[in-house]
């Protein structure tokens, strides 16, 4: 279902130390902006049922979805 936004997100969990975590419970995304130091580190922003936050410490090395955007 989509909110009032028009925006669907399926809780399609993430990778993270060897095995798939949080699947139907959230979802993780990378953001395009790097770490400022770190090279092997990207900006995330996770999704839960109820709340959003946003990281500035996702490992590459982790999987996380990546939402693709179309400008009009």
């Amino acid at each position: 279902s989509k909110n009032s936004y028009g925006l669907s997100i399926l809780p399609a969990g993430y990778w993270q130390e060897k095995k798939f975590e949080h699947i139907t419970e959230s979802v993780g995304y990378y953001l395009p902006q790097q770490h400022k130091s770190q090279e092997d580190v990207a900006q995330a922003a996770y999704v839960n049922k109820n709340s959003f936050s946003r990281s500035g410490g996702a490992l590459k090395t982790n999987a996380l979805s990546v939402r693709c955007v179309k400008n009009y």
